[in-house]
Parts: C-alpha cells; structure tokens; sequence
C-alpha cells in the first residue's frame, strides 16, 4: 500500500515538474554583484614574474659552482713537465709523433723501475684508458688543437708520475 502512496506522489510531482516554465530569466542582472565578489587577477606575466626571477638566478648560480675555478692545483699540474728528447720531423701526423716520443720515453722509464706494483699497474691502465679515448675522439677530429693537446698533457701525467715512482723507495713501491 505504502508503493501506491508513493507512486502517486511521485506522479504529482512530475506533473508539478512539467508544468514549471522551462526558462526563468533573473529579475535582475546578477554580474555586477557577482564581478565585485570575484578577487581581482592579475595579469599571468606578473604572476609568473616571481617564479621566472628564481629561476634565472638559479640557473645563474649553478653556472658559477660548475665553472669556479679550483682552489688547490692538482699534484699532476704541479710537478715539472717531463723534457721530451727533441726529435727531428718524420711525419705529419702529430698523433704519431707523440705516441712515438711518449711510448719510447715510457718504456724506458717502465724499465728503470725497481719493481712492479699492482697499485701502479692500475694507474697506468687509467691512464691508457683516458689515451684511449682521446685517440678515438682524433680518429673523428684529426689535428684537433685541444684534443692534441688533451693527448699531450696525458702523456706528460704519466711520464711524471713514472718518475716519482721511480724516485720512490722500492720496498713501498712493491707494498702498495
């Protein structure tokens, strides 16, 4: 009985419903009021005006962290270069000539050695690995200023660095 009652409000109502006009425009216009409610908006440059300033002075910043110039000179740089025996031109490659200058001046520095460490094997490989490298990069850039020079001053690192170990006591050579 209570589905009965139920659907016969229901039915009242739909008819109530149906029997509204379907459009009511508002006595008054509403903007005005509205508008006046409404914070006022600023102009998107000025909002993001802020965020663009910290920004530029962030990417600022890191530039000047990444490009400061280090306080203390590393030991390679240093120590003296090494006097590389001057030699008559044979070629026109200047990747040749020093690879032939550097090998013949690190065999016999290698040579000269008291004895062999696993610590200074591990350095020289470094080493080699870098040259590496940057013969790869000459092989695409042939006669490349900086790349000549990259390759030279590895060169000079190592032929130093045989010469201290040279100059070092055997005995804590072969430790390490």
């Amino acid at each position: 009985m209570n589905d009965k009652a139920t659907d016969k409000q229901d039915d009242a109502l739909d008819r109530a419903i149906a029997a509204l006009p379907r459009e009511r425009l508002p006595e008054r216009d509403l903007w005005p009021e509205l508008a006046l409610r409404l914070p006022a908006r600023q102009p998107a440059w000025k909002r993001a005006a802020p965020w663009a300033v910290a920004a530029a002075i962030a990417i600022v910043a890191s530039g000047l962290w990444f490009n400061q110039v280090p306080t203390s000179v590393p030991v390679a740089e240093r120590t003296p270069p090494v006097q590389l025996p001057a030699q008559p031109r044979v070629t026109n490659d200047p990747e040749a000539e020093l690879l032939s200058t550097y090998e013949r001046q690190k065999g016999a520095q290698l040579a000269a050695l008291p004895a062999n460490s696993p610590a200074v094997e591990r350095q020289l490989a470094i080493w080699d690995g870098a040259i590496a490298q940057v013969r790869l990069a000459l092989n695409f850039y042939p006669e490349e200023p900086q790349l000549l020079a990259q390759l030279d001053k590895l060169y000079r690192q190592q032929l130093a660095y045989l010469e201290q170990v040279a100059m070092t006591d055997p005995q804590l050579v072969a430790y390490y």
